[in-house]
């Protein structure tokens, strides 16, 4: 089924570099900025424009539009028109150098802060990569690459290394150096071609557009693009086998898929081959690009098996993986959860809960249910019970009717779960009705929990919980602070009870000024819905692959979650300030507090051993 090849998608999307830059006019670059110090921004050999991509949607787009076409929600708020990065022009008359030096000092003048304390020189020349990319269409790129292969490659050879058959006997450049190439403007590179002898009689008879796109295309051999095929010397090879003890198994013919990641959520390569009756597989052809990601996949007797992530290590062509399948069993292993984490707060329509449940199949086969009368193939791996009075259920994974099922009061998941902990991890949010007083949760347990943490905003009201609860450290985000209660070993069939009393009345929602702390929240119920697709379970994901730099990794996210704390502060007073009309000011903000607050719970994830 189609949502067994999702399933891995969704799981194996990892996040990558986040931050924070707000975009200025690139071409209004006052000609008084001091030179910048290239040794001490670190200037990285090869910057990924997929690093660069996340950060430009979360803090960019708003103002530069998704495309970069300057259309944003809020660019009509600003006093000069931002920058379109999809405007050929545009770009090519900057160098890099230069848009790195507007995003890292800033235009104060036009409302944008500098950036250099706030984020690493790597993350700026990211974005920088990635705004080169949004400057050429894919179009652009392959009819540039066109004319490179045909008039240049000779002697700048294929990748641009200046190994070329004719270059033996001259001085060719490595184009490949990002570095060697910052402070040149495309534009500027163009004009040297037309003057130097060579290289014009090279590109006689093209268009003016035709080189121009050469040239995009040629500035793409120094920093790993996102419109480059994930093509290379890379070879990964492995085998399939059983893990189930005392199952045999030949997966002679059975079909292998290969997916291929840089930074989105969706591959950019999928490949497939079939075992050999040796039990082996390879894929060769690929990218060895350090921001490439890949993972392997099967589907064996309706379940589906992986690798895990994949990247090449520096200066290794070849990766060899296991895939270990299993047998398949009726019987309950003894599922249990390792971790439970419960969210709580109010909005204008009710109360808002998500969870994410983290499952442990402890045996060695993988449990593929129970069959669900009347509903014809399809069986209950995990029924999870909600509270009485559940609405509005949405989940991670599919709709309702597809894998996942609403039965008599609890969310069904159909899909085999294969042996081991974390093994299933069930992200999901639902609605309870909203009174004017006191409201209680009753929520049952189906399987042990071994560690349960619930999060409730404070708005207010005050809360019970049981007496075996523990009450944690509050976390504040923003304005809000969230209370936080642990318990655990709980066992199977025990039913958890919250009581909210006093909450107030739902707050009605109003036009013009609103004091920070009498708007309409909204942006929980966001953060609820934007854990969904790779956002907190793909930085967990990300976080539980990468263990061995815990430590800089907290680092980065709390840099990251301070950073946006004070983007908040700063558009509270834009907006008190009248500078940003209310639409703008919502949604830029709740944007930023939906995340800050996915951090603050990823930072509390992964304090658990």
């Amino acid at each position: 089924m189609r949502w067994h090849r999702m399933v891995w998608i969704g799981v194996l999307a990892v996040l990558v570099v986040s931050g924070l830059v707000v975009g200025a006019r690139a071409q209004d670059l006052p000609p008084d900025h001091p030179p910048v110090d290239n040794t001490a921004n670190g200037i990285p050999e090869r910057p990924s424009a997929a690093a660069g991509e996340p950060v430009y949607a979360e803090s960019c787009a708003p103002c530069h539009g998704p495309t970069g076409q300057g259309d944003g929600p809020a660019a009509s708020g600003l006093p000069v028109p931002p920058t379109a990065f999809a405007d050929p022009p545009t770009l090519r008359r900057l160098s890099p150098q230069q848009i790195f030096t507007v995003i890292q000092q800033g235009r104060i003048e036009r409302g944008m802060p500098p950036w250099a304390n706030r984020l690493s020189p790597d993350v700026i020349w990211s974005v920088v990569a990635y705004l080169l990319d949004l400057n050429l269409s894919p179009e652009e790129y392959a009819a540039g690459q066109a004319v490179y292969r045909e008039v240049c490659a000779a002697c700048h050879g294929p990748k641009g290394r200046g190994d070329g058959p004719e270059a033996m006997t001259l001085d060719v450049p490595d184009l490949t150096r990002w570095p060697d190439w910052v402070q040149v403007a495309n534009d500027t590179w163009m004009a040297r071609i037309l003057e130097d002898p060579v290289h014009a009689q090279a590109v006689a008879g093209r268009s003016r557009e035709a080189i121009e796109q050469a040239v995009a295309y040629v500035r793409t051999l120094s920093y790993s693009s996102t419109h480059a095929p994930l093509e290379g010397e890379g070879v990964i090879e492995g085998k399939v086998e059983m893990q189930t003890p005392g199952a045999r198994a030949d997966f002679t013919g059975l079909e292998v898929t290969l997916f291929g990641f840089r930074g989105s959520m969706e591959p950019q390569l999928v490949l497939t081959t079939t075992v050999t009756a040796s039990q082996t597989f390879r894929f060769e052809g690929l990218s060895t690009e350090p921001d490439v990601l890949y993972a392997l996949s099967v589907t064996w007797e309706g379940a589906s098996y992986g690798s895990g992530v994949l990247a090449f290590p520096p200066e290794q062509s070849v990766i060899t993986a296991t895939i270990r399948v299993a047998a398949t069993t009726e019987e309950d292993p003894g599922l249990r959860a390792d971790r439970v984490h419960w969210f709580i707060d109010l909005d204008e329509e009710g109360i808002v809960i998500g969870e994410l449940v983290s499952l442990t199949n402890p045996g060695d086969r993988t449990y593929i249910g129970t069959p669900i009368p009347g509903q014809e193939g399809k069986r209950a791996v995990i029924r999870w019970p909600l509270p009485p009075g559940a609405v509005d259920v949405r989940v991670d994974g599919g709709p309702l009717g597809d894998r996942f099922l609403l039965m008599d009061g609890a969310l069904v998941d159909t899909l085999p779960i294969t042996p081991g902990a974390d093994a299933r991890r069930l992200l999901f949010r639902y609605r309870l009705p909203r009174a004017q007083g006191d409201v209680q949760i009753v929520h049952p347990l189906p399987v042990p929990v071994n560690f349960l943490n619930v999060f409730i905003a404070d708005r207010g009201e005050k809360v019970e919980v049981p007496s075996y609860m523990v009450k944690g450290q509050t976390q504040n985000v923003g304005d809000v602070p969230f209370l936080s209660y642990m318990a655990t070993n709980l066992p199977a069939g025990e039913t958890v009870t919250i009581t909210l009393r006093d909450i107030p009345a739902a707050p009605t929602r109003r036009t013009g000024t609103v004091p920070p702390r009498e708007r309409p929240v909204r942006w929980v119920g966001l953060v609820l819905a934007g854990l969904f697709g790779a956002g907190l379970l793909g930085s967990m994901v990300y976080l539980g692959r990468h263990r061995h730099t815990q430590a800089r990794t907290r680092r980065a996210l709390l840099t990251r979650r301070d950073a946006l704390l004070r983007e908040i502060a700063w558009l509270d007073e834009q907006y008190e300030a009248g500078a940003l009309d209310e639409a703008t000011y919502r949604e830029a903000r709740d944007v930023r507090m939906a995340e800050a607050v996915r951090l603050t719970l990823m930072l509390e994830e992964d304090k658990r051993p």
